[in-house]
């Protein structure tokens, strides 16, 4: 997950990454997650918003906005923890790797 992260927002999300339990880590990496209609506004060639629409297992889709910067030629996420996606009361935490 941080490889997709700016650099300034990675310890935020670091520290989340680790507070989270081994067994919600695996219940989380079982779920079965759809993202859908991902649309993107670029704004000055390094910045962009991007929404989409995210369903998780069985509940009901959620629409998601999300900041994007370009950085060394590669688009990362710009949220601070502030700013964590969630889907209905529950975080929403995507593991990549």
């Amino acid at each position: 997950m941080l490889n997709y992260v700016v650099e300034e927002h990675r310890p935020p999300y670091g520290l989340m990454n680790q507070l989270i339990p081994a067994e919600e880590k695996e219940m989380l990496a079982k779920r079965e997650v759809k993202v859908s209609n991902i649309t993107c506004k670029i704004f000055e060639e390094t910045e962009a918003i991007c929404s989409c629409i995210i369903k998780i297992n069985d509940k009901e889709p959620q629409s998601e906005e999300l900041k994007l910067k370009k950085v060394n030629g590669t688009w990362l996420v710009d949220q601070g923890k502030e700013n964590v996606m969630t889907l209905g009361e529950e975080e929403l935490f995507i593991e990549t790797d």
